[in-house]
């Protein structure tokens, strides 16, 4: 091995089982523009190259320093995939970034502003990568990405518990440097932690709706998931798991807030200690405002199952007040009143023949 060291540069040449390699590193001083983007310059550049007899094409890096709002490092490993170059930042101490100190380097945008309005208020959004593309042969920044996370909870729904565990938003500003051609994209995600699952969520601006469907690998029960909504008394006597789950979340929509899922269990329906009828194939569907709660359960039941009076009911349940109210309408069979009355009343009640 042999090492040669001058002022802003180093090189080193080895010689490891017949295979000659070389690494070196070259610094500068200077501002380093990138060829027709005089607005962004890598300060104190270093490039590192390896080069080696085995065939295989140089490798190394380049990075430096970029000051624009806050101070940052930016750095590009190559060979790089054609014209396109792939910076990506990294930050000298463990210091949180502010969102705000990057508006100069998103060619001037308000990137909280820029978030739906439930977010834009949020404390603590801290900035955790930045990607910017550079097209070499157009000489201009094709795209800057800048990601960021928050611990803020959201509540869906005012004064409910259904609430976002924090969330991660990501802004994407194509050809910041161009004032007609710039366009700015921001994606939100997140996660509704309920029992043993979750609901991942994610919307996008413009046009923002945050969208939700079951995250893979939990699972939720639709106690737990009913009981976010309704207080214990009120929680029907459900067992078994949701699935198919999908959620919409429009701020200033009509309504704000809608779920909608299958459940895996059944529903036995009783009075007075005595099953009158099983709700199978259970769905539940729920519209969320700013003052009331829309819930309904739907499925379908046999009233008198194994008799000869058997019939069959398509059943909604609403809940209105402090009680699950209950519609019908018949999908099958014919009802007799006097089966009804016999098996429900009085089983040993049998109506006069001359009436």
């Amino acid at each position: 091995t042999r090492c040669t060291h001058r002022r802003q540069r180093q090189m080193c040449i080895r010689d490891r089982d017949g295979t000659l390699s070389s690494s070196v590193v070259l610094t500068g001083e200077a501002v380093w523009a990138l060829p027709g983007v005089a607005w962004f310059g890598l300060r104190s550049p270093q490039i590192r190259l390896a080069v080696s007899d085995d065939g295989l094409p140089v490798r190394g890096s380049l990075e430096g320093q970029v000051s624009i709002g806050a101070e940052v490092y930016l750095k590009m490993d190559f060979p790089a995939r054609g014209d396109t170059w792939l910076f990506q930042a990294w930050f000298p101490d463990d210091t949180p970034r502010s969102v705000s100190d990057f508006f100069q380097l998103a060619g001037g945008i308000d990137l909280k502003r820029a978030l739906p309005a439930p977010l834009a208020a949020a404390a603590g959004i801290a900035v955790t990568a930045i990607d910017v593309i550079y097209d070499a042969r157009a000489g201009e920044i094709e795209s800057i990405g800048i990601k960021a996370a928050s611990n803020h909870r959201w509540a869906l729904i005012p004064g409910n518990r259904l609430a976002l565990d924090g969330f991660e938003v990501e802004w994407l500003v194509a050809l910041p440097g161009d004032l007609e051609r710039r366009a700015l994209s921001v994606t939100v995600r997140g996660r509704i932690g309920i029992g043993g699952g979750a609901i991942a969520v994610a919307g996008s601006v413009p046009g923002f709706v945050l969208r939700g469907a079951l995250e893979p690998g939990g699972a939720i029960l639709f106690a737990d998931l009913v009981g976010l909504f309704y207080p214990g008394d009120a929680k029907p006597e459900i067992s078994g798991e949701i699935r198919n789950l999908s959620l919409e979340v429009e701020p200033g929509g009509h309504p704000p807030f809608s779920l909608a899922c299958d459940v895996t269990g059944d529903w036995p329906v009783a009075l007075g200690g005595r099953v009158l009828f099983t709700v199978t194939g259970l769905g539940f569907g729920i519209e969320g405002f700013a003052d009331r709660l829309n819930g309904r359960i739907h499925g379908a039941a046999e009233v008198l199952p194994g008799t000869k009076d058997a019939f069959s009911l398509e059943l909604t349940a609403a809940y209105e007040g402090d009680q699950w109210a209950f519609s019908g309408r018949q999908t099958g069979g014919e009802i007799s009143v006097v089966g009804l009355l016999t098996h429900f009343i009085a089983p040993d009640w049998k109506p006069c023949l001359l009436y």
